[in-house]
C-alpha cells in the first residue's frame, strides 16, 4: 500500500472514530424510554461485520464490494427504521417526519455527489473507493442511529 494511501485511510478512519463520538454524545443528551426495546445497540450489532469487513480492505474493488453490501444493508435499515417511527406518530409529527425525511434524503444524495466528485481515483489513488463508501455509509448511518432514537421515544 502506498504512503498517500495509509493517510486516507488513517483519515477516514479518524473521521469514522469522530463520527461515533458524536453520535454517542448526541445520543447521551436524550432520555430514553427505559421500557423501549434498544433498537440501536441490536442495529450496532448487525452492522459491526459489515463495518469490520469494510475497514479490512485495502481500496480498490474489495472496498467497493465492501461499501455496496454495508450500503444495501444501511438503505433496508433506514427504510425499517423510518417506518417504525413513523408508524408511532399522529397527525401533524407524522406529516412532518415524512418531510424531515424527504429533505434529507435529498441532503444525502447531494452529499453523495459532493463525495464521488471529490474523492476520485486520480485524487486519491485506490483508496478513493473506500473513502467513498466510508463517507456516504457514515451519513446514512448516522440517520439510521438518529430514526432509532427518536423511535426509543415512543412506547
Amino acid at each position: 500500500m502506498h504512503a498517500g494511501e495509509n493517510q486516507v485511510r488513517r483519515n477516514l478512519l479518524r473521521v469514522a472514530a469522530a463520527l461515533s463520538f458524536a453520535v454517542l454524545s448526541a445520543s447521551a443528551s436524550g432520555i430514553d424510554n427505559p421500557d423501549a426495546p434498544d433498537r440501536v445497540a441490536a442495529f450496532e450489532s448487525r452492522a459491526a461485520p459489515l463495518e469490520l469487513q469494510l475497514a479490512a480492505t485495502d481500496g480498490g474493488s474489495a472496498a467497493t464490494r465492501a461499501g455496496k453490501m454495508y450500503a444495501d444493508f444501511l438503505d433496508t435499515e433506514l427504510n425499517t427504521a423510518y417506518r417504525t417511527l413513523l408508524m408511532k406518530l399522529r397527525g401533524p409529527a407524522r406529516v412532518t417526519l415524512a418531510q424531515s425525511q424527504q429533505q434529507w434524503l435529498r441532503f444525502r444524495d447531494a452529499e453523495y455527489q459532493f463525495i464521488a466528485q471529490h474523492w476520485t481515483r486520480e485524487r486519491s489513488g485506490s483508496s478513493a473507493s473506500l473513502s467513498v463508501a466510508g463517507y456516504g455509509n457514515a451519513i446514512v448511518k448516522e440517520r439510521v442511529l438518529q430514526l432509532l432514537r427518536y423511535t426509543a421515544e415512543y412506547p
